[in-house]
Order: structure tokens, then C-alpha cells, then sequence
């Protein structure tokens, strides 16, 4: 239940959004006064786009980092690490909930930000949405938020997607067995820690784009021949302590070689 609720947090959080600061596109102004008010055709100056983009920009970035923080903490919820010797996902890197947060922000500030707009403009903001842009192009407001209200779905489908591949990206070192799967990866690969005939430590690591890195990279050489490369499943910090789980875990030969150079 913590995984279903960490993984698919950005579509909760978007249906949420949806009953509470709803996106409805006014098609007439209200008659609070009697009179509509009359159209306007002038273009919205430089000035008003430019502070309404600094608004939207600086707002989507506040709502970004409590996100963020929220999904590292239902993260956290789901993974516990006191049954485990090691344990590393693709989620626990510091960075990775600001990548599903920034997009969330662009498109939580969207309903939150018109909200805003509408209480401030009241009866005039009709004529706000419907004025053109410095091209000319009718109704620009509008169109930019229906743009932001389709693309919400996808934006919440996608990043709920990506947290469950990068949940599922993992290493864990148990007592006398290693769990391990790749991303996008739908197989989990289970192996007795008597199976390790050796653990390799390279001094560089060669990158997708084909350069080397000096970062420190970690295989898992196997009896049978078999080398699981653990680049994409722990951060070269983590190498230290991959090391000292498997020297814990029972039936490991206790075989570790460095190598300067990469693999």
C-alpha cells in the first residue's frame, strides 16, 4: 500500500486538484452590475506578460520543493531498510523527487494561479482571458490555460510511469541473498550470495555517451560467469557499504579486487 501510495502520488495529487481548485473557463462575464462589460481588443502589453510569466515561473518553483519534499517522505514510507543489509533505490537519490516536483508545479500553480486571477479580476476577467497576445492572436490567455488543463493528465500519467520504473530500479543485500532489478526492467533477479565469486571495484566507469568518468564503479561478478554491473543501481558513495553487507551476509567467499581503469 506505501509503494501504490509513494508511486502513483503525482495522479492523486492531480485528481485532487481537480475537485478542489477545478479549471472551469468562464464563456460570460457575470451581471453583478447589470451590464456586461464591453469587449476589449487591446494586446496585452510587455509589462503584463512579463510579470504574469515571473508569477507563474516563481510560483511553479515554491510549489516544486514542498512536492518534492512530500513525495522523498512517502518514499521513505515505502522502503524500509531495517529488515535489509543494503539497500539503494533509483528514488533514494537526493535529486530525483524534484524531477517528478517541477513538473508537478507547472501544472499545480496553473488552477491555483487562476483561481487568483479570477478573484482579482472579477467580472472583468472574461475580457482578460479573451485579449490578444503582442502577435495578435485572440483569446491567448485562454488558450494557454485549456493548454495547461489537457496537458495535466499526461504530465500526472507520465511521472506516476517514471516513479514506479525508478522505484523499481534497485540493489538490496540481505542476509544470505542479493535482490537486484534494472530500470525499465520487469524482472527481478534473485542470487544466493554463495553464488558471488567475486566483487570487482573499478576506478573509472565508462559513461552511455561513451566517455570515461573518474567515478568509482562496483560489478558483481558471479560462479558462473555472469557480471552484473551495478552503475545505474548504487551511487559510487554507496560502495563502501555494498561491501560491507556482502562481507555480513552469510556464504559470501569474501573475494574483493580493485582494478584501476574501468570495465
Amino acid at each position: 500500500m506505501n509503494v501504490a501510495r509513494a508511486c502513483a502520488f503525482p495522479i492523486l495529487l492531480l485528481a485532487s486538484l481537480q475537485i478542489v481548485f477545478p479549471m472551469r473557463m468562464p464563456s460570460r462575464p457575470a451581471q453583478r452590475s447589470g451590464a456586461a462589460p464591453p469587449p476589449d481588443t487591446t494586446p496585452l502589453s510587455k509589462a503584463q506578460i512579463g510579470w504574469g510569466t515571473l508569477i507563474f515561473v516563481l510560483t511553479f518553483f515554491a510549489l516544486s520543493v514542498p512536492i518534492a519534499l512530500v513525495q522523498r517522505w512517502l518514499f521513505d514510507q515505502a522502503a524500509p531498510r531495517d529488515v535489509l543489509l543494503f539497500q539503494h533505490r533509483l528514488t533514494d537519490v537526493a535529486a530525483y523527487p524534484f524531477l517528478p516536483g517541477l513538473f508537478l508545479g507547472i501544472v499545480v500553480s496553473g488552477p491555483i494561479l487562476y483561481r487568483l486571477l479570477v478573484w482579482y479580476a472579477g467580472d472583468r476577467v472574461v475580457n482578460l482571458l479573451d485579449r490578444p497576445d503582442r502577435r495578435g492572436r485572440p483569446a491567448a490567455l485562454r488558450d494557454e490555460l485549456r493548454t495547461l488543463r489537457a496537458w495535466a493528465w499526461p504530465i500526472g500519467i507520465l511521472t506516476t510511469l517514471l516513479n514506479l520504473a525508478a522505484f523499481d530500479t534497485f540493489l538490496e543485500v540481505g542476509s544470505r541473498e542479493f535482490i537486484y532489478s534494472s530500470f525499465l526492467s520487469s524482472v527481478t533477479h534473485r542470487h544466493p550470495t554463495a553464488e558471488v565469486d567475486e566483487l570487482v571495484v573499478y576506478s573509472q566507469r565508462k559513461t552511455p555517451f561513451g566517455n570515461i568518468a573518474r567515478n568509482r564503479n562496483l560489478a558483481i561478478r558471479l560462479k558462473d560467469g555472469q557480471a552484473i554491473d551495478t552503475m545505474y543501481l548504487i551511487d559510487a558513495a554507496d560502495i563502501p557499504r555494498v561491501l560491507a553487507a556482502f562481507r555480513r551476509s552469510e556464504g559470501f567467499p569474501g573475494k574483493v579486487r580493485a582494478v584501476d581503469g574501468y570495465w
